[in-house]
C-alpha cells in the first residue's frame, strides 16, 4: 500500500467535514471506495475533482489543499 502524504490526510478531513457538515452521502462522481481512499487520505484529490467541488458546492479549493 502507497505510503499516505499528510497532506492528503489534511485534505481528506477537510472534505469528509464539507460531506458530513453538508449531510452529503456522496459529492464526488467516484466509487465509494475511492471516495474512502480520498477521505482517508490513501489517494489525493485531482484538479478536475477540486473544480467539480467548486461547481457543485462553491467550496474554496484553497481552504481544500491549505486549510
Amino acid at each position: 500500500m502507497k505510503e499516505k502524504k499528510n497532506c492528503n490526510v489534511e485534505i481528506g478531513k477537510r472534505l469528509k467535514r464539507i460531506r458530513e457538515n453538508m449531510n452529503y452521502s456522496e459529492i464526488l462522481d467516484v466509487s465509494d471506495d475511492h471516495y474512502r481512499r480520498l477521505e482517508s487520505g490513501a489517494s489525493g484529490l485531482t484538479v478536475e475533482k477540486l473544480q467539480l467541488l467548486f461547481e457543485k458546492l462553491h467550496v474554496d479549493s484553497n481552504y481544500l489543499v491549505n486549510g
